[in-house]
């Protein structure tokens, strides 16, 4: 099983919109069972999933005080792919999640306050071992800030396919779909699947690394791909 993490120093990088849109993605190609985690005290990941008239995604509280356990009987119950969403600070709970995470996706808008973020929240990663990638978030397609922060980000570490600013990933959350379900093949639901399609190449490649390196890696039936 593989434990995404969306995690963030700053609030409005849109965590629990990635959250979402992964999640339907990843059931619509099959990946699933399909969990979601919301650690964030606003709660906004929850609360799209009480919108929702699907049961897929699952949604699940955890306690963090005993997250290793519960993340084994997930496991145990067949699921493939744990999503948490996290509230933008640095806390205990976070470092938790963290330290657990199979892959640490942190989203940045195009702003130097967003991207000047980025400096102690990697070193919170690097000192837990996980692995981690960017995602810039509400760009602008074609400025010269997104295009600035974008080879600011690869300054940090390995940037995925970026995010614009459209109206398909905010009107799908008001009724609890993604962005897919409600234009599917829209500019939004392409962005959302090449995203997918990047996160599972970085997953198969720790899968990879791992065996070769000789460590316990989970099995290809385990993992997503």
């Amino acid at each position: 099983m593989d434990v995404i993490v969306l995690a963030a120093q700053k609030g409005g990088s849109n965590k629990s919109t990635i959250c979402v849109n992964l999640a339907v993605e990843a059931v619509r190609q099959n990946d699933g069972p399909v969990t979601l985690v919301d650690i964030d005290p606003q709660g906004s990941l929850t609360k799209w999933w009480n919108r929702r008239a699907s049961d897929t995604p699952a949604l699940v509280e955890v306690d963090l005080e005993n997250l290793e356990t519960q993340l084994a009987a997930l496991a145990k119950a067949g699921t493939r792919l744990v999503i948490v969403d996290t509230p933008g600070v640095i806390s205990s709970h976070v470092r938790a999640v963290i330290k657990a995470a199979t892959l640490v996706i942190i989203p940045s808008r195009a702003s130097i306050f967003d991207v000047e973020t980025l400096y102690d929240f990697c070193d919170l990663v690097e000192s837990e071992g996980r692995p981690m990638v960017f995602v810039p978030s509400s760009i602008k397609a074609r400025s010269r800030i997104g295009v600035e922060a974008i080879r600011n980000m690869a300054a940090f570490g390995v940037v995925g396919p970026s995010l614009s600013d459209r109206v398909d990933f905010s009107q799908s959350l008001n009724d609890g779909h993604s962005a897919a379900e409600i234009r599917p093949g829209g500019d939004a639901a392409r962005e959302i699947e090449a995203l997918w399609t990047f996160v599972k190449t970085r997953l198969r490649k720790r899968v990879s690394r791992s065996a070769r390196d000789g460590a316990s890696a989970p099995t290809h039936k385990d993992a997503i791909l």
